[in-house]
């Protein structure tokens, strides 16, 4: 394994770090509850979500909101004027 597929220390491992951003990109109208997030992944809430904000840099509601954006930004960027 290279350094660079190796968690970082307290995150999310890549394929855990991989399956909640699917899952969340999946359900973008924000429906998914953590603890069904978390269970995804193996970990209750509360350690699921340090992790993941260890792994990503923020905590996955905002991450989620950050995706609703680009995705509202591309649409408007893409729709014909």
């Amino acid at each position: 394994m290279t350094a660079k597929a190796l968690p970082k220390v307290g995150g999310l491992s890549p394929l855990m770090e991989r399956r909640a951003k699917e899952l969340l990109m999946a359900d973008m109208g924000g429906t998914l509850r953590l603890t069904d997030l978390a269970a995804a992944c193996g970990l209750s809430a509360s350690p699921f979500s340090r992790a993941f904000r260890r792994s990503v840099g923020m905590p996955p509601h905002r991450w989620l909101v950050q995706q609703r954006v680009e995705r509202a930004k591309g649409l408007l960027r893409d729709s014909p004027t």
